[in-house]
């Protein structure tokens, strides 16, 4: 995790959840997990519930939802701690919904999809295929994955216990295959992944806009990733 505008990255995360009517939070920890605990606590300074689910080893983003198997009883949001966006979660709940989905996908378009996972959908939004990091003549769609999920508990029982496992390569696809309804939610919304760039000077007004932080950072805090 890193400080964007003088606030934890996490912290821009539940100020966009919370615009969305987000407010019960279970974060999926690994290393150094302490550190980010002790920082937000249960949540009451940013106006959330957290839940922590704390990983023993890498478990890969299916298997660290997994892991946090016992709070999940009712649709949920995945969300990939490394995305800024204004994605309309509240839209695509909708959509989730009256598509009546076991998995909906939030899909944005890039300049460069080889470096991500391409989606293919059909007219409908139906997600038909998932090609990992395609070279460019396998390229059919610049829209991807933008790391955001809606899932059904059910689909749980698709992800083996204390093993590592991906939604993008391994349940996704299983799903698929048994023909399962996983849809997509397309949206050209801001997005960016700051995993892979560095935010613009630019774009901070932007990120301002969408996020609202409410605590600032101490010198001495010290930042993690998380999975």
């Amino acid at each position: 995790m890193v400080p964007v505008l003088n606030h934890a990255f996490l912290e821009h995360i539940f100020g966009y959840l919370k615009k969305h009517n987000v407010t019960d939070v279970i974060l999926a920890l690994g290393r150094q997990s302490d550190q980010l605990q002790s920082y937000f606590g249960d949540g009451s300074d940013f106006d959330i519930k957290i839940i922590y689910s704390v990983e023993d080893f890498p478990m890969g983003t299916a298997g660290a939802v997994k892991n946090a198997e016992k709070f999940l009883d009712s649709s949920f949001i995945v969300f990939n701690g490394d995305v800024f966006t204004d994605i309309d979660v509240t839209a695509m709940m909708n959509l989730h919904r009256e598509k009546k989905a076991s998995v909906s996908i939030a899909l944005t378009p890039v300049e460069n999809p080889t470096i991500y996972g391409v989606v293919e959908t059909n007219e409908e939004g139906k997600v038909e295929r998932f090609i990992e990091k395609p070279s460019w003549d396998k390229v059919s769609t610049n829209m991807i994955n933008a790391g955001i999920y809606i899932v059904e508990p059910s689909i749980l029982n698709c992800i083996a216990p204390g093993a590592f496992s991906m939604f993008e390569r391994d349940v996704f696809p299983a799903l698929l295959d048994k023909g399962d309804a996983v849809f997509s939610y397309s949206s050209d919304a801001y997005w960016i992944d700051i995993g892979m760039a560095k935010v613009p000077d630019s774009r901070l007004s932007i990120l301002e806009n969408i996020f609202h932080p409410k605590k600032t950072i101490p010198a001495e805090v010290s930042y993690v990733d998380i999975a």
